[in-house]
């Protein structure tokens, strides 16, 4: 190896080697993963002559720190692409002679969040993540390749026995359409919060009581308050 490269090598360790040593810790005992979601869709609609063939292959890379001085962190990255070539309309390829399947290619940021757990059975997560949450309301839209997820702040709490209290600030929410805007919207701008208890120690399953604040300024339509309770 060259001088110059010593030194270049060098420079890019000198960035990790001068972290905390508790930040040091928390990324040598984290763990890395790898997943892949290959999947195989048709759709036959009546009022479009040709059928829409859509086959891709998620590829997902997450790592996740450590608990260190009662924080933990995650990057998670997906990449979706199309095996073989392009035949249905993902909503950004201009197809529109085909169906919609809406798994466009892209690779994206799916989370980066920041947790602290320092308050007794409490958690408190900052940053793009997954919330599954009464999914007709605030979900992943999981079917889907590239999944939705959220940014901003959530806290869940479990103080009190067989009772999970859970809240939510949403500022972003990251669309299936993305990464990028095409037909549709990839991301929305919100000042959105959600409140879900969740109880399960009655005997005939879990009750769940929830209200959510949906203000989302460039889709009025989607916009909406509500509460309710949901019997399990």
């Amino acid at each position: 190896m060259s001088k110059n490269s010593k030194l270049y090598y060098s420079s890019l360790l000198i960035p990790f080697f001068s972290l905390p040593s508790f930040a040091i810790d928390a990324i040598e005992n984290g763990s890395a993963n790898l997943d892949f979601r290959y999947r195989y869709e048709t759709v036959d609609q009546d009022n479009i002559a040709n059928t829409a063939h859509a086959s891709t292959l998620r590829s997902r890379f997450n790592f996740t720190t450590a608990v260190q001085s009662d924080f933990q962190a995650q990057i998670e990255v997906d990449n979706v692409a199309v095996i073989g070539g392009d035949n249905h309309n993902d909503s950004h390829n201009g197809l529109t002679d085909h169906p919609i399947v809406a798994d466009p290619e892209g690779t994206e940021i799916n989370q980066a969040w920041l947790a602290y757990i320092g308050i007794e059975k409490t958690q408190v997560k900052y940053g793009r993540q997954r919330i599954n949450n009464n999914q007709r309301f605030i979900g992943g839209v999981g079917w889907r390749q590239n999944e939705q997820t959220y940014d901003g702040l959530t806290i869940n709490n479990q103080w009190f026995e067989n009772t999970k209290i859970s809240y939510g600030y949403i500022n972003n929410i990251n669309r299936i359409f993305g990464p990028d805007d095409g037909a549709q919207r990839a991301d929305l701008d919100a000042k959105t919060h959600i409140l879900n208890i969740n109880h399960q120690g009655l005997a005939i399953g879990k009750l769940s009581a929830y209200s959510y604040w949906l203000d989302i300024k460039v889709a009025p339509a989607a916009s909406n308050h509500t509460t309710g309770l949901r019997l399990t």
